[in-house]
């Protein structure tokens, strides 16, 4: 197809260029022919070439033997694009002399009914009677040795005994059978290779068992065809372009054409097994499609631009979405898998640019290249354990899609998989994944973290590059063999990265692994042993920054190559964060870092005005807090709004049990008039109104995780103020 598109651009180029000529003669059918002169001494020869500016129509008969200044010249070629685009042509004789038919010679002229070739032609150039798709059938002599690609495309018969290779060189079938309107591939009359461009009425006899594609194509005078149940086969096209055809096209089993002026709204007929390929292409007008639990297949781009549907539901009968079959279906907004499909084909969901959400199900094995590429509006995506691998361009320039989650299943991610999906905030790499490709995460740009899990071992060109906004990367790759190449570095163009975690585990870092990357000023290398270290995977830029390394290690990096070539190795235990849940309440921080020695920590939270500290996030009270660090460590310090009154001015209270699973007990010197518990978010998530100087709370309907009880007590009274006490729930 692509062939076929690169000449049919190269004939538009040329189409207005009024070639030059020696001569021109009226031939025997009253047209005027123009010839150049290609042998001046004998045998004196011409051939035909094209003039724009005198296209010949009706029956045509190309000579033998032309005359001009006194000698016979005999005509042995027809030059390229000699007579293309001569839409007004309706038969042509060529005479016995011409060897030669040029490429594209009769290209697109789509009237010609008829064509005689002459006995001395032994070549036909490529795509020489292309597109005449009014002929029914062509004679070849067996002189023709060399047939171009294409030469009969859409032709729809070929009757040749000759040698050429190559065939049917874009006819619909070669040598066949012809009985009336109708051609088929042999005399069985089983197989249905095409028909006459003139046929109207058409009723398809019993014996047929498959229909060819194309086999009726462009057929513009049909109105009416009858399809019998002994068709179990129908090509893709087979329809197409029949414009004369007003009701959809089916047998008891195949639903094969659908009209797209017909309706607005479908039923596909109930016992209908298979949609043929592109039976509804392009059908903008139809907003609404019923599928019947018969079928069992839909062909490749069945509703390819049918771009006012908005829902579709596949019955359970089907296991296979074929490659395109939802392409450019614009308005989807939401699809049904069923439990039975296995795989999605290429282009199935290509620039379904509404479809927001899809659930792919857990008998799903394989997604094809580009099925969901610029599904725009999709926010999310869960890939099954049952897949293996990332097909290129999977998801390419889904913008909206901001949560990715995979299986550890998934070995290869490839070329461009989730490239421009620029709504991704975190990834994290599965340890199963061996490969990641060329921009399989390019220009992601608001991903903030990345974690590379320990398997992948070569990870390419530009895989994140342009990710603009990643700040934090954890690199547990055990032994990368290769991360992009010179000036295409895996990370290319990562100008926020600052912070790099390299695991455990890690053995090797390649060439180019942080290229690109200027902005590191924090490493941290868990690795006991310093990872092989080639000597362009940082930027020099990046020597300067602050490098953690395992207690005892510092003396083996500084020694190691390459690593001796930064400038602050230093040793520490563990990354240690401590954060605040509400800045707007109060902060947390660090008083003393832990060392190699002991591994203690001193944090501390101070709360705003109006605000005071309730715990930490593991339902720890101290304040300030030591700890011992024995791994990495994330702290995070709750607040709560104090209400005007200070807790020491409430009576002695009592909570017990603490933590608690389903009762909790509250006890007080005072009597209670009202209790609130309150969650770590400020929200009250359950009020009891009490009148007694104890209480039962039932709280087994809370989460797990910590809450502050407001206890409002006489003589106070819920208008003055209450005493805060923390518990937590388990």
């Amino acid at each position: 197809m692509k062939r076929f598109l690169s000449f049919l651009v190269f004939a538009v180029l040329l189409g207005g260029y009024a070639m030059a000529y020696d001569f021109s003669a009226v031939c025997e059918s009253g047209q005027t022919l123009y010839y150049n002169i290609t042998s001046n001494v004998e045998p004196y020869t011409v051939e035909v070439v094209k003039n724009d500016e005198d296209h010949p129509s009706g029956d045509l008969i190309i000579p033998d033997l032309v005359g001009y200044n006194n000698i016979m010249y005999s005509v042995t070629n027809i030059e390229n694009y000699a007579f293309e685009g001569c839409e007004n042509l309706t038969s042509v004789v060529i005479g016995d002399s011409v060897t030669s038919i040029g490429s594209m010679a009769f290209f697109y002229c789509d009237a010609i009914n008829s064509v005689t070739i002459g006995s001395s032609v032994t070549s036909i150039g490529e795509y020489a009677f292309s597109g005449c798709c009014g002929l029914f059938s062509v004679t070849l002599p067996n002189s023709v040795a060399e047939i171009g690609y294409g030469a009969f495309h859409r032709v729809r018969n070929i009757i040749y005994n000759g040698n050429a290779t190559g065939s049917p060189w874009g006819a619909l079938a070669v040598n066949g059978f012809v009985d009336g309107d109708l051609i088929y591939y042999d005399e069985t009359r089983s197989i249905l290779a095409g028909c006459s461009i003139l046929a109207n009425e058409v009723e398809i006899p019993s014996s047929v068992i498959e229909i060819s594609s194309n086999a009726f194509s462009n057929c513009d005078l049909l109105t009416q065809i009858t399809i019998p149940n002994t068709v179990s086969e129908i090509g893709v096209d087979a329809f197409a372009g029949c414009s004369g055809l007003t009701e959809p096209v089916y047998n008891d089993k195949i639903f094969a054409y659908f009209p797209c002026g017909y309706a607005t709204e479908y039923a596909i007929p109930e016992g209908i097994q298979k949609i043929v390929g592109h039976s509804f292409v392009w059908c903008s007008q139809l907003t609404s499609i019923s599928i019947p639990n018969s079928v069992t297949n839909i062909g490749s781009y069945a509703f390819s631009g049918c771009s006012n549907l908005t829902t579709i539901s596949i019955p359970s009968s089907v296991t296979k979405i074929e490659d395109g079959v939802f392409q450019n279906c614009s308005n989807i907004t939401s699809v049904i898998l069923p439990n039975t499909i296995t795989e999605i084909g290429e282009n199935a969901f290509l620039h379904c640019s509404s479809l927001a959400s899809i659930i792919l199900p857990n008998s799903l094995t394989s997604i094809g290249s580009s099925a969901f590429e610029y599904c725009r509006s999709l926010t999310s995506i869960t890939i099954p354990d049952s897949i293996t691998e990332i097909k290129p361009n999977v998801f390419y320039g889904c913008r909206a899609l901001s949560s990715v989650t995979f299986p550890d299943s998934i070995t290869n991610i490839q070329i461009s998989a989730f490239e421009n999906c620029s709504s991704l905030t975190h990834l994290i790499v599965p340890n199963t994944v061996t490969e990641i490709g060329d921009n399989a995460f390019r220009s992601c740009s608001e991903i903030t973290t990345i974690t590379i899990g320990n398997s992948v071992e070569h990870i390419g060109s530009r895989a994140f590059g342009n990710c603009s906004s990643l700040t934090n990367l954890n690199f547990n790759a055990t032994n990368c063999t290769m991360m992009g190449i010179p000036y295409l570095p895996s990370f290319l163009d990562c100008h926020n990265l600052s912070i790099l975690r390299i695991g455990e585990n890690v053995t090797n870092i390649p060439a180019y692994a942080f290229g690109g990357c200027t902005e590191i000023n924090l490493i941290y290398s868990d690795a006991i042993n310093p990872p092989i270290l080639n000597q362009t995977a940082f930027e020099e830029d990046v020597l300067n920054a602050d490098v953690y390394v395992p207690c005892g290690t510092e003396d083996d990096y500084t020694t190691s190559d390459v690593w001796s070539n930064f400038t602050n190795i230093q040793t520490s235990l563990y990354i240690l964060n401590v954060l605040s849940s509400d800045l707007n309440m109060g902060e947390a921080f660090v008083l003393q870092l832990p060392d190699c020695e002991n591994g203690e920590a001193i944090i501390e939270a101070t709360a705003n005005a109006g605000y005071q500290f309730v715990s930490w996030n593991d339902g720890n009270t101290d304040n300030p807090r030591t700890i011992t660090v024995v791994a990495d460590a994330e702290y995070i310090a709750y607040f709560t709004s104090l209400t005007g009154i200070e807790e020491s001015a409430v009576p002695e209270i009592a909570l017990f049990p603490n933590p608690a699973t389903d009762i909790l007990n509250i006890t007080s010197t005072e009597t209670i008039s009202e209790i609130e518990i309150v969650n770590m978010m400020g929200q009250v998530v359950k009020r009891i109104e009490v009148n007694s100087d104890n209480a039962v709370c039932d709280v087994e309907d809370l989460t797990s995780g910590v809450y502050v009880v407001r206890i409002y007590s006489r003589p106070f009274g819920s208008a003055q103020g209450a005493a805060l006490r923390k518990f937590v729930k388990e």
